[in-house]
């Protein structure tokens, strides 16, 4: 997701989709509009993809995303140090458990990424709503300021976050008591 060019779906100009009948569609916002613009959040059940036809969009030199599904503490301490970014993320979400994000919680007073800046994002995320017992996005604000919060305190030196005002004034009341 991008807040400036929005969701991989937004890049899309079409798709080559083959349906449950067997037959190979071509489809696009102008061309079977409505199945295009449900195929995205379809997981398969209303045709396979085949072929995307996507806009690409500009990026500087030094953007870079990647993903690795980590499965241990330990693997995750060895591939930050084989990588070089400007800060070192654990990738709170992204395909783990709640009790993965759980343990990178635990453990992010003993995290270390080199001499960077250790980077946390947890505002809105999923599993905030889990453990609130919600499925209303705005259910999960405050328990983003909580572990915002919590997370500066505890060594993240970088905060992501959505509403930034009320973290701001969470953190400067955490740092106030020390």
């Amino acid at each position: 997701m991008s807040f400036r060019y929005g969701g991989f779906h937004d890049s899309c100009l079409g798709y080559e989709v083959v349906t449950g009948r067997g037959e190979v569609l071509e489809v696009s916002p102008d061309e079977r509009g409505d199945l295009f613009h449900h195929l995205h959040g379809s997981y398969g059940t209303l045709g396979v993809l085949t072929a995307i036809t996507c806009r690409l969009v500009p990026a500087a030199p030094f953007d870079e995303v990647t993903y690795q599904h980590l499965h241990d503490f330990e693997t995750f301490e060895a591939a930050k140090r084989t990588r070089n970014p400007d800060a070192g993320d654990p990738g709170f979400g992204f395909g783990k458990t709640l009790e993965h994000n759980r343990t990178l919680l635990r453990t992010l007073p003993h995290l270390s990424v080199g001499d960077r800046p250790l980077l946390i994002g947890v505002s809105r995320k999923s599993m905030l709503g889990k453990w609130v017992g919600s499925t209303d996005m705005a259910d999960r604000d405050w328990p983003t300021v909580a572990l915002t919060a919590w997370a500066r305190d505890h060594g993240a030196a970088i905060v992501r976050v959505h509403d930034v005002r009320p973290n701001v004034h969470a953190m400067r009341m955490t740092e106030a008591i020390d």
